[in-house]
C-alpha cells in the first residue's frame, strides 16, 4: 500500500465526485524521507516495523507501531484526535459511533509536521435532528455506608447513652452557667468567633444540684455542644422572625418559641444587638411629650395597652 492514504469505515456517497486532499503533495511535506514517502512508492509491508515516537494509541496507550491511523477533526463542536494502530482500527472506543476519515501512515512523520485536520461535513450529510449527551452520576449521599456506620457504632452509642443519662431538669442550671461563661467573650466579638472547646470550661463551672454535679463532664461537655448548635443555627433566623410566622404550625418562627428555653440570654442580646446596629443613624425627631394628658389617663384608671399615653422616667 502506499505510504499514505485514506481509510473509512463508513461508506461515502458518491466517493468519486468528492473533493480530496493531494495526498501525493502531503506525503512529500509531512513524511519523513525515505522509500514509501510518496504516493507512488508502493512499499507493502515496509511499515510493518515503523515506530511513530510521540504518538499513543487512543484505544491501548500505548506508542503506535506499524501503519498509523491518524485522524483529527471536529466532533460535536470539539476538535479530537484519534490514533490507532493496524490492530485495534477495527475494534470500538469512544468514537466509533462517528463517521471518522483516517489517514493512514506507513512512514513516520517528520518532526514538527502535522496532518491537517479533516471536515467531515464535506464526506458525510448532516441532517436537523440534535442529540442530548447525559451523564449520570450516582448520588450516594443518601446510600446507607455499613461499614462507616460498623466503624462508628460503638461512639454513637455512646452518645446516645449519655444523652439518657441527661436528666432534662440539669438544663436550666447547664445553661445559666454557659451564659455566664459565653457572655463576656460574646458581648466583643461575632457568636462565629465563639469556639466552645476554648471559651466554655465545664470543670469551671460551680453546679447546685448535687446529681449534676457528679455527671461526669463528658456528658456535660455533650449537652453544652447540643445548646451551642441549637443557638447558633437559631441566631442566624431570628431576624427573620414575625408574628404572623409564630401562628403557622410547624413554621420555624413557632419551633423556637417551644424551644426558647434552650436559648441563650447571650445569644438573644446579640440579636438585639445586631438589630439595634441596624437602625439609621445621623438623623433627627422631634418628639412632644403631653404630661399633663398623661397624668390625666393614669388618673383613670385605663391599661395603655399601645403605650402611647404613659411616661416612664
Amino acid at each position: 500500500m502506499p505510504a499514505l492514504s485514506f481509510a473509512i469505515k463508513c461508506p461515502i456517497e458518491d466517493l468519486q465526485s468528492k473533493e480530496w486532499p493531494d495526498l501525493e503533495a502531503l506525503a512529500t511535506e509531512v513524511l519523513a524521507e525515505g522509500d514509501g514517502s510518496s504516493l507512488a512508492d508502493a512499499n507493502a509491508g515496509a511499515g510493518s516495523a515503523v515506530v511513530h515516537e510521540g504518538i499513543d494509541c487512543t484505544k491501548t496507550g500505548e506508542v503506535v507501531t506499524g501503519p498509523l491511523y491518524h485522524t483529527r477533526c471536529q466532533i460535536n463542536h470539539e476538535e479530537i484526535e484519534v490514533n490507532h494502530t493496524e490492530a485495534t482500527v477495527l475494534e470500538d472506543d469512544q468514537y466509533n459511533l462517528h463517521p471518522l476519515i483516517f489517514y493512514r501512515l506507513a512512514k513516520p512523520l517528520k518532526k514538527g509536521s502535522e496532518l491537517p485536520p479533516i471536515d467531515l461535513s464535506k464526506f458525510y450529510k448532516q441532517d436537523s435532528s440534535h442529540h442530548i449527551d447525559l451523564e449520570i452520576v450516582p448520588d450516594l449521599t443518601l446510600q446507607k455506608n455499613s461499614q462507616l456506620l460498623k466503624q462508628t457504632e460503638e461512639e454513637w452509642d455512646e452518645v446516645v447513652d449519655n444523652d439518657k443519662k441527661f436528666d432534662k431538669e440539669f438544663g436550666k442550671e447547664l445553661m445559666q452557667q454557659m451564659d455566664k461563661q459565653l457572655a463576656p467573650k460574646l458581648g466583643e466579638t461575632d457568636i462565629s468567633g465563639i469556639d466552645l472547646d476554648k471559651h466554655l470550661k465545664i470543670s469551671e463551672m460551680t453546679f447546685q444540684d448535687k446529681a449534676l454535679k457528679k455527671l461526669p463532664e463528658k456528658i456535660k461537655k455533650q449537652r453544652a455542644a447540643l445548646y451551642w448548635a441549637f443557638n447558633t443555627k437559631c441566631f442566624e433566623v431570628l431576624p427573620y422572625r414575625s408574628g404572623t410566622l409564630r401562628k403557622l404550625d410547624n413554621s420555624f418562627a413557632a419551633l423556637v418559641a417551644q424551644a426558647k428555653g434552650s436559648l441563650l440570654g447571650c445569644t438573644k442580646n446579640k440579636v438585639i444587638q445586631k438589630e439595634i446596629e441596624r437602625l439609621p443613624t445621623g438623623s433627627r425627631r422631634t418628639v412632644t411629650i403631653k404630661r399633663n394628658a398623661a397624668s390625666r389617663f393614669k388618673d383613670s384608671g385605663k391599661c395603655d395597652h399601645t403605650g402611647e399615653y404613659t411616661i416612664f422616667g
